[in-house]
């Protein structure tokens, strides 16, 4: 398990406290939108809960804060994430979900560890919470749309179009590749014909 289950009710009321009303909403809404694909991703829907919850729970710290609180933590910053210092909320947030809420389960912090550029190895609850971060009912960005089609019509079709999408925001911002996530695009996207 996750955590224990009758812990989940403190949880939502720390992280309600500690982040911004708006990444509290949205945390809320991944995790019910991470609950509702499990099924699909045949994902086990406590640590889907869990990490849809916490995934964003260092979400609001600023570029700078995100460097020195990952150095602090003793966490070898990339490339990348020197381009991009938000990027590391998403390591930051799994070391606070276990300091700050108690998760042991790897499952769960391998999700939020990895949900927002992706990685080689990344198992159902890992995929699942990367879908659902991006197709949340609180997302309305243009081309929301067609991805919450893509995963109606499966978690691989819904995962691919997602991973796609994600590659393409990064170029389209002119910031340098993650090495995690060029090993997920190596792992998750077919070579184009």
């Amino acid at each position: 398990m996750s955590a224990p289950e009758h812990h989940l009710e403190a949880a939502v009321e720390r992280l309600r406290r500690s982040l911004s009303p708006r990444t509290f909403l949205h945390s809320e809404a991944v995790r019910d939108e991470a609950v509702r694909l499990a099924g699909a991703f045949e994902a086990e829907p406590a640590a889907a809960r869990w990490a849809g919850l916490l995934h964003d729970c260092a979400k609001d710290l600023s570029a700078e804060q995100c460097l020195v609180e990952a150095r602090a933590l003793g966490l070898e910053v990339f490339p990348a994430e020197e381009a991009s210092p938000p990027v590391l909320h998403q390591r930051i947030g799994a070391e606070w979900a276990v300091a700050r809420f108690g998760v042991a389960d790897q499952t769960v912090l391998e999700a939020i560890r990895c949900h927002t550029t992706g990685a080689g190895e990344m198992d159902a609850v890992a995929r699942c919470l990367f879908v659902a971060d991006w197709i949340s009912p609180d997302r309305t960005y243009e081309g929301v749309g067609p991805l919450r089609a893509a995963m109606a019509r499966g978690p691989e079709e819904g995962f691919g179009a997602v991973m796609r999408l994600k590659r393409e925001v990064v170029a389209l911002r002119g910031l340098p590749d993650h090495p995690w996530s060029l090993a997920a695009y190596a792992r998750w996207l077919p070579p184009r014909p």
